[in-house]
């Protein structure tokens, strides 16, 4: 397996300049009937303490990247966005293992792009 640290390939929206206590993951692709459900029902969730949103959306050919930028835009201080130039996963990399490069919190809580959450208490 191999690991990509870098990004260099990718475009980076968002910061992760703020510590947090909890970092979501989501790993897309070609998800745009699935996304916004995803992302909605993570950003509802009750909690009393900040979280980060990482999404690696790995090159979607569908409307998949409109929707995370219109997140993004509008929850800027939670959504990190790595929006891949070239598909990672079909030159073998492991999107999750890339991911995982990004995290600097005590937890984190995985979930893909075409699931959601049915609790507003996952976190």
């Amino acid at each position: 397996m191999k690991f990509i640290l870098d990004f260099e390939n990718a475009e980076i929206i968002g910061d992760l300049n703020t510590r947090v206590r909890v970092c979501v993951l989501v790993n897309t692709f070609n998800h745009e009937k699935y996304i916004e459900k995803c992302l909605t029902s993570i950003v509802e969730q009750k909690t009393d303490f900040h979280f980060k949103i990482i999404v690696h959306d790995d090159n979607s050919t569908d409307g998949t990247k409109r929707i995370l930028i219109e997140f993004q835009r509008k929850y800027p201080n939670t959504f990190l966005l790595i929006l891949e130039k070239e598909n990672q996963w079909q030159i073998g990399n492991s999107n999750l293992a890339m991911l995982l490069t990004w995290i600097d919190s005590d937890f984190i809580a995985l979930c893909e792009g075409d699931d959601y959450w049915n609790s507003d208490n996952k976190l």
